[in-house]
């Protein structure tokens, strides 16, 4: 991300394999599953695919809300989510010394 805060709370997530509008993504979230997330195209016309998540509450409050954030990816975006982990692991392995 080409953006450079000088300190936060926040997260910036890349949800390019989800969505082309991350304003249309947070709403069908808060729809869907009851979640509030900021869209990145609150920050510029470059984070249109990003979403942002505080950080600046409980630790229980935000495992709820990435409990929140999982069910609805596994229920919405099933495939993606898939494919996504295979990803994932294979990167894993290829950093692996054996």
């Amino acid at each position: 991300v080409n953006y450079k805060p000088d300190s936060a709370f926040y997260i910036f997530c890349d949800m390019s394999n989800y969505t082309k509008n991350s304003l249309n993504l947070c709403k069908d979230i808060l729809d869907k599953v009851g979640l509030a997330l900021a869209p990145g195209i609150d920050f510029g016309k470059d984070y249109k695919k990003f979403i942002r998540i505080s950080y600046a509450s409980t630790f229980s409050d935000i495992k709820k809300g990435m409990i929140l954030l999982d069910s609805y990816l596994k229920k919405y975006y099933p495939l993606k989510m898939f494919f996504i982990m295979i990803m994932v692991h294979l990167q894993v392995r290829s950093h692996m010394k054996c």
